[in-house]
């Protein structure tokens, strides 16, 4: 978080947040791993200057004024950074709160022997139901929150350089390529979560009592705080997000010209419009002299308007550097530079910028810059690789946000001029001092230019010589007031306690795991749970809050757990009947029961020094989630190589969903394999098994995917969703058996004429035979592989959701891209829960012949014996069927248990079989699941292994796009298609003409009279 900016510092205060003088002294390694160490959550590390990860974490994008660490505490949630924060204070040692390490002020420096609080892990990015707002950790990057809303269709207002936090910027107001619509990023945060100077973490709002103190956070809010969470506006995409790029080259001789032209283009500027210029030496284009690389941006549309663009054009001519692109608004850190890749982000010697802004150049002015830039850089001065950064945003978002309703003060500034000077680490104080002196020559001759004495300082660029006035504004009331928060903020007594510690259920030697039925389970253990006031839950009973939130057990449970002090707010023991209030602590300590999962090991593809690519089996969650947290993938690997590494996931699958996935060994891998992901270059290749006969040749799915019920999970083709497609190749196709597959090969020779048994459970979807299909996605919606299948009248054979005939009826959803029947599907999704199960698997005992009987046996005793074993067949099914209330309760805490998941609730039919570049460079892939092999008691040959992907030319692919729903049917399917009805108490039954035929001619058989003779 780019709290690390200022160090708490406003220099108009004369009370500092945090004390840091000489007075500080550090406890020893072992205090803090002890002391510290048993206050912070298990997934929180403590990292000193011997340890890889200490060298990453402190690592700084300049090395001017660095500060400076004795240890490093890896928070993992908010509680974390208050107890910290208060550990800090109770043994006087400084602290600062570090995300990616981009400040570069002076103030920096002094920062001696302290605690790094690094904010990495606060990465969370939570989307509201209705999609207007989303709630993002203190931790979160740029790069995170645009990628994360883009592939959601949405996005917000957020710095361009993708390497900062998302939230410092927005803490000093916050320039994005988004604010001429919306306003600057600070314009969009709604409400956010601080911890104080005295560990106390509290709610900031406009609408609280803290409502001066928002004010403050938003263009000074470096100073009161480190904000753990902030719940911002967002946006849909605007034409799908397409933007448009031209670069233009200006030379040494265009100064005054070019710069004229910028003036005009600010007075009919629209919005979504951005101008990102640099002035630097580029010797390939002029080997003397530096140049002017301006960067034009345009939203919503493919080529920029010719009246913005054409005098640029024009002036420029054809310089061989000039190009253009219509790309998508995730493409424009990458135009510009300020990619993770790009130099704008490159971490290498020191940088000191001396940001000034104003609302239109002085020709003049800037000819007599850059002649002092030219100058001061040139040949081989230490210099040379200075750049100057030029910001020309749109601005009727930021200016239609009255000046006084927040601290940021330069809402009138049009531009904003950063000279960076930069040189190589380590530098000797000559070099230190060329670079201050020419840094503040070039800014006193804009500031000259501008005709006013007073600077006019981006908060977020400060080199830290500039003073509060150019930080914060030159009113005296805005002065005063954020020096009366600062002094009440330095002075507010810490009210909460320290909280309840959770200690480990289980030590090193201890086991958590051990298995039974082939399944992975975990032993039941004590848990503390510890978390502060939510908004929401404010001026509530803490029986309503737990009955109404944590719904996975009954009321009475809670009931009694608060009326036996299981729970505690700020330590002391409460009753149901306790209201919350803000600020408070809650802690609840509990007897746990996880689930089980499947006991197959986690596979490993590939293992480094960083990384590891492993083959996750299904029904394991990735992270600790609901009711699982030993189970799941992070932990089962902390478990299997015995907490040497933090296991850090770079991509992550469905619970349901086995296959590839990537786990950094370091946060350098983790970091080196997401950017990878992220790349446009990268090719997944999934697996899967479906209903019936798929089409042959390669199929297109072209359909846009909107999400109906986030809630439910629910997904659908919808002409107003976000664009997907999906390619898809049958590589087998598995006919059912003309006689159910029931027999075993062991067992002894039957009576030919012996009726057969009842058939086991069996995948309803199947009666029709299934299909090995792989599947191609082209882009990353949520569930698009199996909302493309079910589209096509080929889902995913055991499928909860999408091949569920309870829910979606007997066509299952077949090209079905209307809204008239949502509200149904989502009232039958939701009873899909503790008791209710999804309708995917079957017993069938209409597939058995009636029982041999004596002549004349009446009907009503054929249909009770028939009934009878139905039922048999059903109560068996049931105990495996799937995970719901048994009735039974825990002998210890009185909890209703659970029954074992059922063969569906393990895993789905789709395993993620491949990640690799196009380009080559790198490949992961994994076995073919068993699931997908050709089934041994049919006897027939099939593929064993998925074949890498092959395109064909768009002429031989089949196309269902464009919102057109086309017949698909199976290639070679009989004309004449049995029809099934799904009977209550039986199941489905085959009632097609055909059908009833061949029962007349079977019961006709039955009731011929039998020749004495035999014959």
């Amino acid at each position: 978080m780019r709290v690390t900016t200022h160090y708490w510092l406003s220099l108009a205060c004369s009370t500092a947040l945090l004390g840091v003088g000489s007075n500080a002294f550090l406890s020893s390694r072992a205090d803090i791993s002890s002391e510290l160490g048993a206050q912070l959550s298990k997934e929180a590390n403590i990292f000193f200057p011997n340890a890889e990860e200490f060298a990453e974490a402190t690592d700084r994008w300049s090395d001017y004024y660095r500060p400076n660490f004795t240890v490093v505490v890896q928070v993992a949630e908010e509680e974390d950074v208050a107890n910290t924060v208060r550990f800090a204070n109770s043994h006087k040692i400084p602290f600062l709160a570090v995300n990616d390490g981009h400040g570069d002020i002076s103030s920096l420096g002094r920062m001696q022997d302290g605690i790094q609080i690094w904010l990495r892990n606060l990465n969370s990015i939570e989307i509201s139901e209705d999609g207007r707002t989303a709630t993002v950790g203190g931790g979160v990057r740029s790069f995170e929150l645009m990628q994360t809303l883009f592939e959601k269709g949405k996005q917000t207002v957020h710095g361009v350089c993708e390497c900062t936090s998302y939230l410092g910027p927005g803490l000093g107001g916050g320039h994005g390529a988004l604010q001429g619509r919306h306003g600057l990023v600070s314009d969009q945060y709604l409400s956010l979560r601080l911890v104080t100077a005295n560990g106390e973490i509290i709610e900031v709002s406009p609408d609280n009592k803290n409502k001066d103190l928002w004010w403050a956070m938003q263009g000074a809010g470096h100073n009161f705080g480190i904000v753990t969470s902030i719940t911002s506006k967002i946006y849909d995409l605007v034409e799908d997000g397409i933007w448009a790029w031209e670069q233009l080259v200006f030379t040494h001789d265009q100064v005054e010209e070019v710069f004229e032209l910028f003036n005009d283009l600010a007075d009919i500027q629209p919005p979504d419009f951005l101008v990102w210029s640099y002035i630097l030496r580029a010797p390939p284009m002029d080997p003397e002299n530096p140049v002017i690389l301006s960067h034009f941006l345009r939203g919503g549309v493919a080529s920029i308007d010719p009246e913005l663009i054409q005098p640029f054009r024009d002036l420029s001519g054809g310089a061989a550097a000039n190009a253009n692109a219509t790309g998508l608004y995730t493409d424009i850190p990458t135009w510009i530079g300020t990619d993770l890749k790009g130099k704008g982000c490159t971490r290498d010697g020191s940088k000191i910028r001396f940001p000034i802004g104003f609302s239109r150049y002085n020709a003049e002015a800037q000819r007599e810059f850059f002649d002092a830039f030219a100058e001061g850089t040139a040949g081989d001065s230490p210099l040379n690789s200075s750049i100057v950064l030029l910001e020309q945003y749109s601005m009727q978002g930021v200016q239609a946000v009255p000046e006084e309703s927040t601290a940021f003060p330069h809402r009138q500034d049009d531009l904003l001029i950063s000279p960076n000077m930069q040189y190589a680490s380590p530098a000797d104080a000559e070099t230190e001092y060329k670079a201050n002196v020419l840094g503040d020559t070039l800014r006193s001759i804009l500031l000259k230019g501008t005709a006013s004495n007073e600077l006019r300082a981006y908060v977020n660029y400060a080199a830290g010589n500039e003073g509060s006035e150019s930080w914060y504004g030159y009113e005296t009331w805005r002065q005063e007031r954020l020096s009366e928060l600062k002094r009440n903020a330095a002075n507010t007594p810490p009210t909460v306690p320290s909280p309840v510690p959770s200690e480990a259920p289980f030590s090193r030697d201890a086991s958590p795991y051990y298995f039974e039925g082939g399944l992975r389970r975990v032993h039941p253990y004590h848990y503390t749970y510890n978390t502060y006031c939510k908004e929401r839950w404010r001026d509530r009973t803490l029986l309503d809050i737990f009955t109404s939130e944590f719904r996975d057990r009954e009321a009475g449970y809670y009931q009694k757990a608060l009326e036996s002090g299981k729970v505690r707010v700020n330590g002391q023991s409460a009753s149901p009947d306790t209201i919350l209030k803000n600020g408070q602590y809650i802690s609840h300590t509990l007897h746990r029961h996880e689930p089980p999962v499947t006991g197959n090991d986690i596979g490993i593809i590939h293992e480094s020094n960083d990384l590891l690519a492993i083959d996750k089996p299904a029904g394991v969650p990735v992270h600790s989630t609901g009711r699982y947290h030993y189970n799941s993938v992070i932990e089962i690997l902390k478990y299997k190589y015995e907490d040497k590494f933090i296991p850090r996931p770079c991509n992550r699958l469905d619970r349901l969903t086995s296959g590839v996935m990537f786990v950094g060994k370091t946060a350098k891998g983790a970091d080196t394999m997401a950017v990878k992901l992220r790349a446009r270059s990268v090719q997944k290749e999934y697996v899967a098994r479906v209903k019936g006969k798929f089409p042959d040749g390669v199929i297109v799915v072209d359909q846009p995917i909107m999400s109906v019920a986030p809630k439910v999970g629910l997904n659908r083709v919808r002409a107003t969703g976000k664009e997907a497609k999906t390619k898809f190749r049958r590589l087998a196709y598995y006919p059912p058996p003309s006689v159910p597959a029931h027999s075993s090969s062991t067992e002894e020779p039957r009576d030919p004429n012996a009726r057969p048994a009842t058939p086991p459970p069996s995948y309803i979807n199947e009666n029709e035979g299934y299909s090995v299909v792989h599947c191609f996605p082209l882009t990353g919606r949520t569930h698009q592989i199996r909302v493309h299948l079910q589209f096509l009248g080929h889902p995913i054979s055991n499928d909860p959701i999408y091949s569920n005939r309870r829910v979606f009826g007997p066509e299952l959803g077949k090209d079905d891209a209307t809204a008239d029947y949502d509200d149904a599907i989502v009232d039958r999704l939701m009873a899909m829960g503790r008791t209710e199960l999804p309708e995917t698997v079957s017993y069938r005992t209409h597939f058995t012949t009636p029982p041999i009987l004596p002549k004349g046996t009446d009907a009503s005793v054929v249909e009770a014996i028939m009934s009878r074993e139905h039922e048999a067949a059903v109560e068996a099914y049931q105990k495996r069927k799937g995970e719901r209330l048994s009735g039974k309760k825990c002998d210890e805490c009185g909890t209703e248990l659970y029954t074992d998941p059922g063969v569906h609730e393990l895993g789905i039919f789709l395993h993620a079989v491949s990640y690799s570049d196009s380009d080559g460079e790198w490949s992961y892939r994994s076995k073919m699941p068993s699931w997908a092999l050709p089934p041994a008691d049919l006897g027939v040959d099939g593929p064993t292994e998925v074949p890498e992907w092959q395109d064909v030319s768009e002429n031989e692919e089949i196309v269902y796009g464009s919102g057109e729903v086309p017949d698909i049917g199976n290639d070679d399917a009989p004309a004449s298609r049995g029809v099934t009805a799904l009977v209550e108490g039986v199941g489905l039954v085959d009632i097609s003409e055909a059908r009833q035929v061949e029962e007349r001619e079977r019961t006709a058989t039955v009731a011929a009279p039998v020749p004495e003779n035999g014959d």
